[in-house]
């Protein structure tokens, strides 16, 4: 008896087709929403008046891909680390040492330029906006400064509205400081630092919806 190949060949035809499907896919969805998590490092600074230091720890947020073309996205990103903040004075006459709990967050615009148009898509991000230091001491404000983000990711496609993503960012922020930081209403300040700038990096991974 014989059987028909009919159902047989449509099947290995669906299944050739999956990786090209990715591509389609991504056109036809405007806006990805990733929620991610990692590590985030780095953020040190030696000055004459002592050292600062940000300690690694969790950072996590999300970023707002809107598709303005195939193959480019404008972004919107918050990114958030509660971390310690280590600072030393070396200052033989005014020895100080400060260690306190930290927020830091970013607040950036900016966009992504996607690689290739298959499933799997590599990427380079670039964004401005502002970076926020919120230390966790009573009647010491917080300190906002601009800062600058690049990253490099890939993200893959596992279905037409939902896939994967990793990335490493670098995050450098100007301080443009040669006094306090970090300082309270009245004058005084939690820590002293001479520095033009603060770089921080992450590695995150998370998921994406599509929309």
């Amino acid at each position: 008896m014989r059987t028909s190949k009919g159902p047989k060949y449509l099947a290995i035809c669906c299944l050739l087709a999956i990786p090209f499907a990715g591509n389609a896919y991504a056109q036809d969805r405007r806006v990805e929403i990733s929620p991610f998590a990692g590590v985030q490092f780095g953020g040190s600074v030696l000055s004459r008046p002592g050292r600062l230091e940000i300690e690694p720890d969790l950072t996590y947020g999300v970023v707002l891909d809107v598709r303005v073309r195939p193959d480019a996205t404008i972004q919107i990103l918050y990114g958030r680390q509660d971390t310690t903040l280590d600072f030393l004075s070396n200052d033989p006459f005014f020895p100080r040492h400060v260690r306190v709990g930290l927020a830091v967050e970013y607040y950036h615009l900016g966009g992504a330029v996607e690689f290739g148009e298959s499933r799997l898509r590599p990427y380079f991000a670039l964004a401005v906006g502002a970076t926020r230091f919120d230390p966790k001491v009573e009647d010491v404000g917080s300190e906002w400064r601009f800062s600058i983000g690049s990253g490099l990711g890939v993200k893959t496609y596992l279905s037409p509205r939902f896939g994967l993503r990793l990335e490493g960012r670098v995050w450098p922020t100007f301080l443009q400081t040669d006094g306090g930081f970090l300082c309270s209403l009245p004058g005084a300040c939690l820590v002293s630092v001479e520095a033009d700038f603060l770089t921080q990096g992450s590695a995150t991974a998370g998921f994406f919806v599509a929309f």
